[in-house]
This record gives C-alpha cells, structure tokens and sequence, in this order.
C-alpha cells in the first residue's frame, strides 16, 4: 500500500518539528559561572559603577548575554547571573574565555557584596561619598584604550610589568600630569587615574589653548605580578568613561586578553 498524501504530510510535520526542537535545544542558553568577579576602587556615589566578570563559556561561537544585576539596597548586597547561548552544532565544543561588563548604575556610599555563582564567589564593592576636591571627570585625560606590556629581562627600576596607556589631547595647553594609582585587597585590580594639565603658559610665554587632537602614549609601572592568575588594569578616562584590561598571569607569561571598553 502506497503512503497517501495525508501520511507524507504527517511524516513532513515530524520531521520540521525534529528539526526545530534540535536547533533550539543547541540555541539553548545556559548559565555560565564567573571564575572572577573585578570590582575596582575609586567610585563614588555620583558615578556609574562598572564591574567587570570574567570566566568559561563552552564554546568559541557561544554569545554571553548581558549580565542580570539584582540590587539590594538594605542588604547591601548585589547579585549577578550570567546566561550564555549557544551557537549551534557547527561550533566545537572548546572552552573559551569571556569578559564581560556589569553596569550597576549610581549607588549610595557604602560596602556592598557582589554575589556570583550562587554565593559560591563573593567580592567587596566599595562605594565612597563625593568629595568635592578630587579630580572630576573632566580633570582626567581622555585614555582610548590600555595594553599590558611584559619584559621579564627589564632593569627592575623600570619594572616588568607595565601598563601602556594610548590618548589623545583635544587642547594645544594639555599634558599629561601626574598618574595615580591604586591596587584592591586582594591584589587583582590596579585601577589608574591619569591627571590632565592645563599649561596657561611655558617658561613665561604664554600658551594658546586651541583645539586639536593630538595622541599621546604613556607608560605605567605596574608591580610584580608572582601569582598566577587573572588580573585588571583599571583607566578612568575623561567624560566617566571607564578602560578595562583583563590579562593572564601564569608561567612567566602573560596573555593579554581582548578588554572591555
């Protein structure tokens, strides 16, 4: 006996509805579990506060999702979760490293928990009052992007680890000051303040504030890093904006990974 119609119909169902449930069970996503959680010092209670994550996801093609943030203001306390999507079969399955950012908006001054995994990774999150006579936003030069710089036979004077800042002057008066730096507790994040100068006038001439762009690089002396692991270099930039540098320490090396921005 011949299929009818109505049978190669059925069997045509079956096999879309196959289909679509083996691609949707591929483009699930999945909770993906930080292995580090940076939160750099510095932030006030006037500014947007940004934390940086960073850890596995299974695959290369997988897309990590923005992260979910719960706040709890009574508690003192922030959650984060992480959701990842799969890119499907055609992607091997080899772990990849992610970074990711988590914006937590402004936040009163105070000591908060970042919770990750389930409790299972807690971080301090300090949030301090503004003060009136620190550099605002537009004290600090304008930094596009950090690069990490390794030499382990440089003299120690100059260190081996550095931190290379690349920007940019928008006024012909403008140098670059002094640079602050400050490391968390724990030693993962140096966070870096770069101090802009306004010279009115040089060797008592006067100097024209005129406009251009003209870029700029600087070097950084970073500590010695002994422990492996991963680590963040912290740029706050002119206009609140905030460079992040996510790297490896291990075996003598360092792997400079793609930061966020």
């Amino acid at each position: 006996m011949f299929p009818t119609r109505r049978s190669w119909f059925r069997v045509g169902c079956l096999a879309f509805f196959l289909f679509m449930t083996a691609n949707a069970l591929y483009a699930a996503d999945y909770t993906v579990y930080p292995e580090y959680v940076f939160t750099p010092k510095g932030f006030d209670d006037d500014d947007t506060v940004e934390i940086v994550v960073d850890g596995w996801k299974k695959s290369s093609c997988d897309t990590v999702l923005p992260p979910k943030v719960s706040i709890h203001d009574r508690q003192r306390t922030i959650s984060i979760e992480l959701l990842a999507q799969s890119g499907g079969d055609k992607c091997l399955p080899v772990m990849t490293r992610f970074t990711a950012k988590a914006s937590l908006g402004v936040l009163a001054a105070g000591k908060y928990e970042v919770i990750a995994n389930n409790g299972w990774l807690v971080e301090s999150l300090q949030v301090e009052e503004a003060s009136s006579g620190g550099p605002t936003d537009e004290d600090l030069a304008k930094i596009t992007r950090v690069e990490i710089d390794y030499a382990p036979d440089r003299a120690t004077v100059d260190g081996r680890w550095t931190a290379v800042l690349f920007g940019e002057y928008s006024q012909t008066c403008e140098q670059l000051g002094r640079v602050e730096t400050t490391v968390d507790d724990r030693g993962r994040v140096t966070s870096i303040l770069p101090i802009l100068e306004r010279m009115q006038t040089v060797n008592g001439e006067a100097r024209p504030c005129e406009p251009t762009r003209e870029e700029f690089i600087t070097r950084v002396p970073l500590r010695d890093f002994t422990e492996a692991g991963r680590y963040m270099i912290h740029v706050r930039s002119q206009g609140g904006q905030l460079i992040d540098k996510v790297f490896s320490v291990g075996d003598l090396d360092v792997q400079a990974d793609r930061g966020s921005h």
